[in-house]
């Protein structure tokens, strides 16, 4: 620890002229909710219109026939 310390300690500031500035959360972590896609299929987390596609065996069959 002591020489990670003496490493970080050589580096300079460069944010020191800053003034602080207040967190803002997303109103859901605010409130302590889980994220508005959690619990989805990967499909509507991402807006996905237009449905699934078949699996691949399905569309063998499809255009075999």
């Amino acid at each position: 620890m002591a020489l990670l310390r003496l490493i970080i300690s050589r580096y300079p500031v460069i944010t020191g002229h800053l003034e602080p500035q207040p967190i803002q959360l997303l109103p859901w972590v605010e409130q302590k909710l889980p994220p508005p896609w959690a619990g989805k299929k990967s499909g509507d987390r991402f807006g996905d219109k237009r449905g699934r596609r078949p699996k691949k065996s399905a569309r063998k069959k499809m255009t075999a026939g």
